[in-house]
C-alpha cells in the first residue's frame, strides 16, 4: 500500500500529495551548484524505505559530479536532510578551495 506525506513528514491523502508535489520550488530543500558538483535535495513525498525500517525515508538528497558519477542520500525526517545537505556543501566548498 503506497502511504502519502506531506512536507512535515505526517500521513495525508493522495490528491494531497499530488497538490504539494506539484509545487516544485516548495519541495526543494536546497540546491547548489560548486564547480562541476551539483547538490539537490528534494521531498519526496512517498516512503522510499520500502518497508526496510520504522521510519518512513521522505527526502532525498543527490550529488551530482559531472556527467556519469552520482551520489545519493535519503533521510526520515526534514531536519536531517537539510543537514546533510548543508554538510555536503561545507565539504565540497572546502575542496574547491584546496584544489584552487
Amino acid at each position: 500500500m503506497i502511504r502519502f506525506y506531506d512536507y512535515d513528514g505526517n500521513p495525508t491523502t493522495r490528491s494531497h500529495w499530488i497538490a504539494l508535489f506539484d509545487d516544485t520550488q516548495a519541495r526543494r530543500l536546497g540546491f547548489a551548484v560548486i564547480g562541476e558538483v551539483t547538490i539537490s535535495t528534494v521531498w519526496l513525498g512517498l516512503d522510499h524505505s520500502f518497508g526496510h525500517g520504522e521510519e518512513p525515508v521522505l527526502w532525498e538528497t543527490l550529488v551530482r559530479k559531472g556527467e556519469d558519477e552520482e551520489e545519493m542520500y535519503r533521510y526520515s525526517s526534514r531536519d536531517e536532510a537539510l543537514a546533510r545537505h548543508d554538510r555536503l556543501v561545507a565539504e565540497y566548498l572546502l575542496l574547491v578551495e584546496a584544489t584552487s
